[in-house]
């Protein structure tokens, strides 16, 4: 009896995988190989859609999720196509495949994004747009689509005033395994101007102010010769006026609270002067039209002392 049980133990797990389905092989997708070859693609995705990627051993997924979304592209299902397209560019195989695929997915995503393709023919789905290019730009395998997935992104950004959103585009832009791609330029400018467009005159953060400055400056050292260099010029010097103004309003408000050393100490920032020592903001506020008018609040204030 122990005898008979221990032999009944024994073969349950041959059972078990005898009972186990077999994954399909290539084989099985020699019929729809066929129609595709004669563009029957209608037929391709009618036959396709009775299979999960799943159902093929690993050696064969990668072929049915590029003839899934051949199919489903060709079939005008582009939410589908998007999906196997996806799963198709995150296995490995051959460049020159994966490049056709990443090309083709970034042509989809530019439509999604421009409202060209619609859910039902009827709603823009601009977000599924922004997560293909993203997909592609920050874990794409080639620099050049990666570079216009995110050149595509920070432009649909910046055009709707998310200067903030857009930078973080830009700046991925201007990764070192991105460079040569013909992004330099305009990304650096872009980032930089980002943190400028966010500046409001009345209630700007100082580091703010200091912030573009620095990001401008960059750009302007970087690019002596850049094709942005006079917009960049032009809002570093209106920049430079903030930062002067901001030290000049500090110091009328010190005046009006009667603090005489605050509003002394702060036009002379404003005008220039350096009196803690730094020429650093010293040399940025000079020329401007606010370090004139402290110089003259100067002068006023110490000629009635």
């Amino acid at each position: 009896m122990r005898r008979l049980l221990l032999l009944t133990l024994a073969a349950a797990p041959l059972a078990a995988c005898a009972n186990q389905e077999i994954p399909l092989s290539i084989k099985d997708l020699e019929e729809a190989r066929a129609l595709a070859a004669e563009e029957r693609w209608n037929e391709v995705d009618a036959l396709l859609r009775d299979f999960q990627v799943r159902d093929f051993d690993l050696a064969t997924q990668r072929d049915f999720n590029l003839l899934a979304a051949r199919a489903a592209d060709e079939e005008g299902d582009w939410s589908r196509a998007v999906r196997y397209y996806e799963a198709f560019v995150l296995q490995a195989g051959p460049a020159d495949e994966a490049l056709v695929v990443e090309r083709r997915l970034l042509e989809l995503g530019r439509q999604l994004l421009a409202g060209e393709l619609r859910v039902f023919w009827i709603f823009p789905d601009r977000s599924r747009g922004i997560l293909v290019l993203e997909n592609l730009g920050f874990a794409g395998r080639f620099a050049e689509t990666r570079a216009l997935s995110l050149a595509e992104l920070g432009a649909y950004r910046w055009e709707n005033g998310r200067w903030g959103e857009a930078a973080d585009y830009y700046a991925a832009l201007l990764a070192p395994e991105l460079a040569g791609q013909g992004w330099d330029d305009l990304a650096a400018f872009r980032l930089a101007m980002a943190t400028f467009r966010t500046l409001e005159d009345d209630r700007t953060y100082y580091s703010g102010i200091l912030e573009t400055l620095d990001q401008l400056q960059a750009y302007l050292d970087a690019y002596p010769t850049g094709l942005h260099r006079i917009e960049a010029e032009q809002a570093h010097a209106q920049t430079r006026e903030l930062l002067a103004r901001h030290h000049l309003q500090v110091g009328n408000y010190y005046e009006r609270i009667g603090n005489d050393d605050g509003a002394r100490y702060h036009w002379r920032m404003a005008a220039g002067e350096a009196p803690d020592g730094s020429t650093v903001i010293a040399t940025l506020v000079r020329g401007t039209d606010s370090a004139r008018e402290a110089s003259e609040r100067l002068a006023s204030g110490m000629a009635s002392s």
